[in-house]
């Protein structure tokens, strides 16, 4: 299984550019075109946990259970009692939880 898009436009993002995926599969030693070169699942779940351990090393893993938006601010509670605020949200839920599926 391939992205849909190529690789100049995998990049997770960071302001500094400090570890694109460009960058990942020259270290690597994995094929890499900006065009033309399907980047695949595999190799973008690999970029990303090490993009992870690379940025963002104290990572915490906790469940958001609850996301509301009030006054142009959302408003996250987590499972562990926590509260906090963001300006932006990304919700990718994957396949986890789901109460019922359709059978077609």
């Amino acid at each position: 299984m391939h992205l849909k898009s190529d690789g100049f436009a995998s990049h997770l993002y960071d302001p500094k550019r400090e570890y694109t995926l460009k960058q990942h599969c020259a270290l690597h030693n994995i094929a890499y075109a900006d065009l033309g070169t399907p980047v695949s699942l595999e190799l973008f779940i690999n970029y990303g946990v090490a993009f992870q351990k690379k940025l963002v090393p104290s990572l915490q893993e906790v469940r958001v259970t609850k996301v509301r938006r009030t006054h142009g601010v959302f408003e996250l509670e987590l499972a562990n009692g926590e509260r906090l605020q963001a300006k932006r949200v990304v919700i990718a839920t994957g396949l986890n939880d789901v109460e019922y599926m359709r059978k077609f």
